[in-house]
């Protein structure tokens, strides 16, 4: 659980930076914090993720939309380019050993992450993504 929560603050952090209006607030200190509320509903354990203004500061909604539709955005693209096992078991396209940006290898580390789980899910707005080990479904 740990290596997801680097993983994942690491890549949004990443991704904020891709934002010009967001590469002041985290040059400067208090950065943006990354906070995380965890929850347990319908036996399923659920993990929201919103920016704030500092350790008390105010919740910062459109940072944390922009942030957050990149990153699904970014995640989409990259699972429909890598590679997936057909009925059968083989690979159809194979993985990029390179990656465009740092941000594109960070989502790619946090999706790593994801597959450790039997099966996760990461959800913002209408976008989910449910992996299943080397499985993944985008709706």
């Amino acid at each position: 659980m740990s290596g997801l929560l680097i993983a994942l603050q690491a890549t949004l952090r990443e991704v904020a930076t891709t934002f010009p209006e967001f590469r002041r607030d985290f040059a400067i200190q208090p950065n943006p914090v990354l906070v995380m509320s965890p929850n347990i509903q319908n036996n399923q354990f659920l993990l929201n993720f919103s920016f704030f203004s500092g350790p008390d500061g105010e919740p910062m909604e459109e940072m944390s939309d922009k942030i957050f539709s990149e990153f699904m955005e970014r995640l989409s693209k990259l699972i429909k380019d890598s590679s997936q096992q057909d009925l059968w078991g083989s690979t159809a396209v194979s993985t990029p050993q390179t990656f465009e940006s740092e941000v594109d290898r960070r989502i790619d580390q946090a999706r790593n992450e994801l597959r450790r789980f039997p099966i996760s899910r990461i959800k913002y707005g209408s976008r989910s993504v449910l992996i299943k080990g080397m499985l993944a479904e985008l709706s």
